[in-house]
């Protein structure tokens, strides 16, 4: 379609009041905005005016010139629409609320004198930074990008590694304020239509005013929030995305977040990391193997301890009691109190550690860590057994899978503490008995937490704690989430 085409449909006199009073509403609505910016100039060698919006904080200047400025300038009859013109979105003057939104996207609305349309071309500034390798979820072998805070990159991310026409994507806009754009992406013949549906109701239920990163996003897919465990994961790598969307999960891409969500997600996943999927099996079985030991000696650990120094210590070989009672003999504080204390030092110094810059961070652990433990024995304030104790269930509540799982090691260790300190080797007992009915009544989007032990799946235990190799998986696709 010409330019000249196109201007000889815009002469009727009525449209120049319904440009004039579009131009000036959303001026109103823009009124307090320092970047607020109205040009008008003569199309080319034609009679018609344009009226250029937009706020400039928000475009490019250089793209504003060359592709919406120039062009206006320099028209003639012979002029064929630029190729950002042919694929410009055509709306409507009165409809004043998308014109807003497309501004406050990064767009220009090109009003018409004697038009009843409005152009927007899309001028956005970018403010991209370059794909990097992920910090928290680092491999030895495989890929080495990592999502960043644009949406369209990541799409772009998994589209290379997915292709495939199966791919669907489906956009929101979460909260009022903020219109933050969300992806859903899925497989179509593999991704279940009841888990979109389910998927798309939360997040059309979503009423908040503002929704700046998937954290936010991800608390709205919960079922239950009072729960230590995480039902849906995060990630920064498009090929744990890719393996999700594989096994019929789905994927949220929150635009101006690095990190995307995968669901649903299940308990023994949070045992499973990348580099599993790019190294031998047997190596792999033997890692989840150790991360499963360590969140069993994290979370019980210290509270077996206090169980037994506490109620119990008739199990302990009689060697080991006379050791302990000597070195406790100068303590004054009881076994609960003691633990306490040094288990809440450690944590203290660790959530120090990660609000510090990298470099000073590591040179205040190691010396905080030497210092607080040397001078508490020193003291007299609290055993050596009991330093010991806490400092490996610590460690071993680090060596997991994901940052969050750590979190989930720290509450359940809390709480059992309280209950051996409380009721001994029967409290802690109990305690467990609750964790076990608790897990297995949570749902991530509507699948078992606990599968695939409940409901068993003989097919999905070829990738739980074990991982056995890829040949004998056959046409399963390996779960890289």
């Amino acid at each position: 379609m010409g330019w000249w085409n196109w201007l000889q449909e815009i002469d009727a006199p009525s449209s120049q009041t319904c440009v004039t009073k579009s131009v000036n509403k959303i001026h109103e609505t823009f009124i307090n905005r320092a970047d607020w910016k109205k040009n008008e100039l003569l199309i080319g060698n034609s009679k018609a005016k344009a009226i250029l919006i937009y706020l400039d904080y928000t475009v490019d200047q250089n793209t504003l010139r060359k592709d919406v400025v120039e062009p206006l300038l320099h028209f003639s009859k012979t002029t064929k629409l630029p190729q950002e013109w042919t694929l410009s979105e055509s709306i409507s003057c009165g409809d004043l609320l998308l014109v807003q939104q497309r501004l406050l996207e990064g767009s220009v609305a090109v009003f018409i004198s004697g038009s009843t349309k409005c152009f927007i071309i899309r001028a956005p500034r970018a403010v991209v930074r370059a794909v990097e390798s992920p910090e928290m979820e680092f491999t030895t072998r495989g890929p080495k990008e990592g999502f960043i805070e644009d949406a369209s990159q990541n799409i772009e991310m998994i589209q290379k590694r997915l292709r495939t026409d199966k791919l669907e994507l489906r956009s929101f806009r979460l909260g009022k304020i903020t219109q933050t754009n969300t992806w859903l992406l899925s497989l179509k013949g593999i991704t279940s239509p009841e888990l979109i549906e389910r998927v798309t109701s939360k997040l059309n239920q979503i009423t908040a005013d503002q929704m700046i990163d998937s954290c936010e996003v991800e608390e709205y897919l919960e079922d239950s929030a009072w729960t230590p465990f995480s039902v849906i994961n995060t990630t920064e790598r498009p090929d744990r995305c890719v393996g999700a969307l594989m096994e019929g999960g789905i994927v949220l891409l929150v635009d101006g977040s690095p990190n995307a969500l995968i669901g649903p997600y299940t308990y023994f996943q949070q045992f499973h990391t990348p580099d599993d999927y790019y190294q031998r099996a047997m190596y792999a079985t033997i890692k989840r193997w150790i991360r499963v030991t360590g969140f069993f000696l994290s979370t019980n650990l210290v509270a077996l301890y206090m169980a037994l120094i506490g109620f119990h210590s008739h199990l302990i070989p009689v060697k080991l009691v006379t050791i302990l009672s000597l070195k406790r003999e100068s303590v004054p504080f009881p076994p609960m109190i003691e633990i306490m204390i040094i288990q809440l030092m450690i944590d203290l110094v660790l959530e120090g550690i990660l609000r510090l810059p990298p470099k000073l961070g590591q040179i205040i652990g190691v010396s905080g860590a030497i210092i607080i433990g040397q001078a508490t024995i020193s003291a007299d304030l609290i055993s050596p057994m009991v330093i010991i104790i806490v400092s490996v269930s610590t460690i071993c509540g680090y060596a997991q899978a994901r940052l969050s799982s750590t979190f989930t090691v720290q509450v359940i260790r809390y709480v059992n503490l309280l209950c051996a300190g409380i009721l001994g080797a029967f409290g802690l007992t109990v305690i467990w008995i609750f964790w076990l009915i608790h897990v297995c009544s949570l749902h991530s989007l509507g699948k078992a937490y606990l599968n695939p032990i409940s409901p068993f799946s003989m097919v999905a235990l070829k990738d739980t704690i074990l991982r056995i190799s890829k040949r004998a998986m056959g046409n399963k696709s390996p779960n890289v989430m």
